[in-house]
């Protein structure tokens, strides 16, 4: 890949005081671009002097040490807030992901700095990063542009409807020549048209992809109203005398959402017409469909047993192809996962996980990149802190479940219009997010787009090559007391290693669900020796943690013994997680 320029030397930013006094924010108009976009850059700065300041800013858009575009603009900085704002061309490289990095100089000091990611993909689907919708009775659409804002500013580039559609087994309020202008959900909230159109356009037009979604084989108490057959449905026992069903709150629409056969042929042409209704009315992309897991033992009407893990993929195929729509399909907790990673039809791979520790989230997230070989990424709907309703989110335990899961080739679905999701009823109270811990997401978040080339997509190979740490122990899989180190080789010629620091930690169960987790003792100034498979020519580092992920290059020597060739250099810092990019 051609580029303009590479940075000259060893770039290390000198600690600032009070980094973040004069940038307050940085935010680009799109979640994600085309290649060859127009990329409109916001500044906000402020000045917390009593004097007016005569400042340089400098803008640079960086894939690791590369430089595709510089400029520097002189401006003065008067008492009060001030807004600059920039635009320039993308380079035209699709899938690619950069940091855009802004630095504040006074007379040639630096006095501040701020980063943030800019993702230029032709579609969602190889790097996504997911959020939900649960409210949709807002009376002023600024409401919406709040919220989409702020999932435009974590680059958030797809939407999950929870719950915004009449009813499970009817989607649509009204007919597609009169639909319906508001509609009570499931749980009897309200929701309205102009809001719904609201929220699929907008998010458009910041590159968002919209995904509605229902559960895929399940009817309201009244289904036989709508044309639905009781021999269609999945039953507890051979003789069908009592349907399955999903308990629900009987202050709902609902108190019982039964269970249909997702293998019977009149089940999936009903469902997919109700579908068809739907999304000719709203201009979604997709379709979020929606499973329970494992139910036991299960029978069709004719008292067959059910082997429900094998029966979504044709009824999924079908929506794909008859709709000409894109689907996500939740194997929950891995029921069925298998047999999806067998079919074509998935836009990405999508998971909600329940219990399991550090190794088994990265042992999925790896078993899946092994199928999918990173054409399409994978989410996983993992929920902090579950079990608790009211407080706050413990922070160290979201920021180690986030490294390990960015680490590892994933993305986390947790966000959420009304903030971050602790439980799976995403309308419901959730826990809180300080703004501190917003703060810190906001950095992995830009960490994850700018070097989404090094972490996830297609062209990466685990590797077995050793790694050692002058004074440390390290393990290749997750251990209480140890720094937790990992590497994989990407096709460019590249080795990518992972530090997460787990010395202090307690417990490497990700839930946490007593909210007990102890943020880590960062370290600093480690001696790392790698024995590399390929010479290097430049050692890279970068953390979510420091510097707002800004890259730094460190200096290295290189050297041979037994084991084979090695190079060693200095790991600047190391808090929760810092990844080192060898070049």
């Amino acid at each position: 890949m051609s580029c303009n320029h590479k940075n000259d030397g060893i770039d290390i930013l000198l600690p600032i005081e009070n980094q973040g006094r004069y940038i307050q924010n940085l935010s680009t108009n799109q979640s994600v671009y085309l290649p060859g976009e127009t990329l409109y850059l916001s500044v906000d700065l402020s000045n917390p002097t009593l004097e007016i300041k005569t400042l340089k800013m400098v803008v640079k858009l960086k894939q690791l040490s590369e430089i595709f575009t510089e400029f520097t603009n002189d401006f003065t900085l008067e008492l009060g807030l001030l807004t600059k704002t920039y635009e320039f061309q993308l380079p035209n490289y699709d899938y690619q992901g950069y940091s855009l990095e802004i630095y504040i100089y006074q007379n040639d000091t630096l006095i501040d700095y701020a980063m943030t990611g800019v993702d230029v993909s032709s579609t969602w689907n190889v790097f996504p990063r997911y959020a939900a919708l649960s409210h949709y009775d807002y009376t002023d659409l600024e409401d919406v542009d709040t919220v989409l804002r702020t999932f435009k500013d974590f680059h958030i580039n797809g939407l999950m409807y929870y719950d915004v559609i009449d009813s499970h087994d009817q989607p649509l309020a009204g007919d597609t020549l009169h639909p319906d202008e508001s509609w009570n959900t499931i749980n009897r909230s309200l929701a309205t048209k102009t809001v719904l159109d609201y929220y699929i356009e907008l998010g458009h037009t910041y590159q968002m992809q919209s995904f509605v979604y229902n559960l895929l084989f399940g009817g309201y108490e009244s289904y036989v109203t709508r044309g639905i057959k009781p021999e269609w449905g999945l039953y507890v026992d051979p003789l069908h005398t009592t349907q399955d069903f999903h308990p629900l709150p009987s202050s709902w629409e609902t108190s019982k959402l039964y269970l249909f056969n997702p293998g019977d042929v009149n089940w999936q042409n009903y469902y997919i017409q109700v579908m068809s209704n739907f999304l000719n009315v709203y201009d979604f992309d997709g379709i979020q469909a929606d499973s329970l897991g494992s139910r036991g033992i299960r029978y069709d009407y004719a008292g067959n047993i059910v082997f429900l893990d094998k029966l979504h993929s044709n009824l999924l195929n079908r929506l794909k192809l008859e709709l000409e729509t894109q689907i996500i399909f939740n194997p929950v907790d891995g029921y069925g996962l298998d047999e999806i990673l067998s079919q074509n039809f998935n836009d990405i791979i999508y998971v909600e996980i329940w219990e399991g520790n550090y190794n088994s989230l990265q042992n999925t997230l790896f078993n899946i990149y092994d199928s999918t070989e990173g054409h399409i990424g994978t989410v996983l709907a993992a929920y902090m802190n579950y079990g608790n309703e009211f407080g706050f989110f413990n922070e160290a335990s979201v920021i180690y479940t986030n490294s390990v899961i960015i680490a590892s080739g994933g993305s986390h679905l947790e966000l959420v219009d009304t903030g971050m999701l602790s439980k799976e009823y995403y309308p419901g109270t959730m826990l809180q997010m300080t703004d501190k811990l917003q703060e810190k997401l906001h950095n992995i978040y830009s960490f994850q787009v700018a070097y989404e080339n090094y972490l996830r997509g297609p062209g990466l190979v685990r590797s077995n090559n050793l790694t050692t740490i002058l004074n440390y122990d390290l393990s290749n899989t997750a251990e209480q007391g140890k720094i937790w180190s990992f590497s994989r080789i990407k096709e460019d010629n590249s080795e990518v290693i992972h530090f997460i620091n787990l010395l202090n930690t307690t417990s490497i169960d990700w839930v946490d669900s007593k909210r007990i987790k102890m943020a880590p003792v960062p370290q600093t100034n480690l001696n790392v020796k790698h024995y590399y498979s390929l010479q290097p020519t430049e050692i890279i580092v970068a953390s979510p943690d420091r510097y707002e992920g800004i890259s730094l290059n460190v200096p290295y020597t290189l050297g041979s013994d037994a084991f084979g060739n090695y190079v060693e250099f200095v790991l600047p810092s190391l808090e929760y997680y810092t990844m080192v990019i060898i070049r």
